[in-house]
């Protein structure tokens, strides 16, 4: 199913190419336990680049966005987590490292620096969890769509 509306007029649709701003926008604002994190991150896209960014350019088959009076949220997963740790090791981590190699100069904040050691140091799911739980998603909504059972019927929950 491409498209699931809501009572609330929310829409839950296919990832579109021009949904990547927005989403990375919302990893930031909703990392700091669901609350907005932007105060401490000066490089702003260092987190979502760890988090959205890997689904966005590798698994658009299972990246969908919540659509209310824009974009409100986004669910993104992998049915395989293993074989995308191998393609993020590849693809996405010697990119994102470099980028952020030599950048010693700047003032990172201590939250950045934790993302940093992430970037050079991709972490990886433990080989007994998948066994039993080989897939994976992230959900993040807005604080404007949360608590309304949004997150559940995107993941076919009931109330």
């Amino acid at each position: 199913m491409d498209l699931l509306t809501f009572e609330s007029s929310a829409t839950v649709r296919k990832y579109q190419d021009g949904d990547w701003p927005d989403l990375y926008r919302i990893c930031l604002v909703t990392d700091d336990s669901g609350k907005d994190a932007t105060l401490l991150y000066n490089e702003k896209s260092m987190l979502p680049e760890v988090y959205t960014g890997p689904y966005l350019t590798f698994a658009t088959n299972l990246s969908f966005t919540l659509v209310d009076k824009g974009i409100a949220g986004y669910v993104l997963g992998v049915l395989d987590t293993k074989e995308f740790e191998n393609l993020l090791a590849d693809k996405w981590w010697p990119q994102i490292q470099n980028k952020y190699t030599g950048q010693s100069d700047k003032e990172f904040t201590p939250v950045e620096l934790e993302i940093l050691q992430m970037i050079h140091n991709p972490p990886q799911v433990d080989r007994v969890i998948l066994e039993k739980y080989p897939s994976h998603l992230h959900i993040n909504l807005l604080d404007r769509v949360q608590g309304r059972g949004l997150g559940k019927a995107k993941m076919g929950i009931g109330n």
